[in-house]
């Protein structure tokens, strides 16, 4: 098993790239709402893209 299969093996698996967008969309909401103040936009920025190995789609960080 190579290190990007492993990696989606540990990642959560959406089936359309809308359902990834709205589960990091509810992920910015709630993290706004616990901590009290804004949020770092640039640490906690995440996109969608689809998996080769599952067909599926994950959530990858922005490294800036």
């Amino acid at each position: 098993m190579d290190r990007r299969e492993e990696s989606c093996l540990n990642k959560v698996r959406y089936e359309s790239k809308e359902d990834a967008l709205r589960a990091y969309k509810g992920y910015i909401t709630m993290m706004h709402r616990n901590r009290g103040h804004r949020v770092n936009k640039n640490r906690h920025s995440q996109r969608p893209y689809r998996c080769e190995y599952c067909k599926g789609w994950h959530l990858t960080t922005i490294r800036k």
